[in-house]
């Protein structure tokens, strides 16, 4: 099975994604001498933000296949990025996230090209916030919260238990021939 040029292209951003890079595409309809219509590698290791390679956009797919092979994997150099959903599951909030991180970086939605942009967090500058008393303080309110609302939600339940199980019914017994005329005497 032949992989498309799309296909292609999402598994070399990917992989150099995980190395610390990311990949622009031009997107201009026209040629020129400064933008040559392909591929530019950025490095984003250290808050660099550095075009590594094709500073006129001149790499194809075959380039970029060749870098991504060449990539560094020293694990000193690697660098983790963190989603924003990992984020709000690791205790974070909208407000925390705001306050206490540096800008995210925004990189291609590698599931859709209609999506918006991914938005990541470099995983060490996560886990310094995640060390400050601010972050902590965030952390215990959302808790203390979530806490509440549970006590809550139970109060609620057993209210509710208490108030059917106190309630009485009352079925009449009647005979089916008085039934059939009570439902015939209620259709008037």
């Amino acid at each position: 099975m032949q992989q498309t040029e799309k296909s292609r292209e999402d598994k070399i951003r990917r992989m150099l994604l995980k190395e610390g890079y990311i990949i622009r595409k031009s997107r201009a309809k026209n040629t020129t001498d400064t933008n040559r219509g392909g591929y530019m590698i950025i490095e984003t290791h250290y808050d660099r933000n550095r075009v590594v390679a094709g500073s006129r956009y001149e790499l194809n797919l075959l380039d970029l296949e060749s870098f991504a092979g060449k990539a560094p994997i020293d694990p000193k150099i690697r660098r983790k990025n963190i989603t924003k959903s990992t984020l709000l599951s690791r205790g974070w909030n909208e407000k925390a996230i705001k306050t206490l991180l540096p800008s995210p970086l925004a990189v291609d939605n590698p599931h859709s090209d209609n999506a918006a942009p991914m938005l990541l967090w470099l995983e060490d500058a996560v886990s310094i916030a995640e060390e400050t008393d601010v972050f902590k303080e965030y952390r215990a309110k959302k808790l203390k919260r979530s806490e509440a609302g549970k006590k809550t939600t139970e109060k609620k339940k057993q209210s509710l238990y208490d108030s059917v199980s106190n309630c009485e019914v009352s079925v009449e017994v009647m005979s089916p021939t008085d039934l059939q005329i009570n439902v015939y005497d209620n259709l008037k």
